[in-house]
């Protein structure tokens, strides 16, 4: 079994569901860290960050995507 990695460390739930959304277009299964009681407390977003995090087989591949294509 594959342990999970943080690849990205984003300042709001929203933008991490966006970089989910593109891992998992592509293939790769993804999920989100996020310590702010549910919800209830969203300004601990900005604080302590929220995680997206993959298995650590993916890691490589789900940061090329996150980057973009070469320019």
């Amino acid at each position: 079994m594959s342990e999970l990695v943080c690849i990205q460390t984003y300042n709001s739930r929203e933008s991490a569901e966006l970089a989910k959304g593109a891992l998992e277009a592509n293939g790769i299964t993804a999920i989100i860290f996020a310590d702010d009681c549910g919800g209830i407390y969203p300004q601990f977003q900005l604080i302590k960050g929220v995680k997206l995090m993959v298995n650590e087989e993916d890691a490589e591949k789900a940061q090329k995507i996150l980057e973009g294509p070469d320019e």
